[in-house]
């Protein structure tokens, strides 16, 4: 991981490339075994995969744990860090969607109010993030609201 000065540079390093957004995806909702990230994201090659999995655990977004059984049994999951990237990937999805509904059209500015007006409609947690932690995100960003 090469953190820079920029945050957003930092949170692209980490998710950046074609599959690690997928692999948080497909474990945003519970742990997987190897074959199953496989059938889930059919697209990648096993050596791809083997490699952005290491780096998203050397990164500490997804942890791996080997069951001492035989055949042994090995599984992915999302670490408390990788948890809390999950309502950056929601907003990431509701700007993607206005934009591609936008597109084409000379409105442009009413971009960002409709991605405002999307965003507003997440107080409820998405599927798979635990809502004690949405419950933290959301009276930090009233605090800093406040504080502004």
């Amino acid at each position: 991981m090469n953190i820079v000065e920029c945050p957003v540079e930092t949170t692209l390093s980490l998710i950046g490339g074609k599959w690690k957004v997928l692999v948080i995806k497909a474990l945003a909702t519970d742990k997987k075994r190897y074959n199953e990230l496989r059938r889930l994201i059919p697209e990648v090659s096993a050596k791809v995969l083997t490699a952005q999995l290491n780096e998203m655990i050397a990164d500490h977004l997804i942890k791996k744990t080997i069951y001492p059984e035989i055949p042994p049994r090995t599984e992915y999951e999302l670490t408390e860090i990788g948890i809390s990237l999950l309502p950056v990937l929601v907003m990431l999805r509701v700007w993607g969607t206005a934009f591609k509904e936008k597109i084409g059209e000379e409105a442009y500015g009413e971009l960002f109010s409709e991605v405002q007006r999307e965003a507003a409609k997440y107080n409820e947690p998405p599927a798979g993030i635990k809502e004690e932690y949405m419950q933290q995100i959301m009276k930090e960003d009233l605090l800093g609201r406040l504080r502004a």
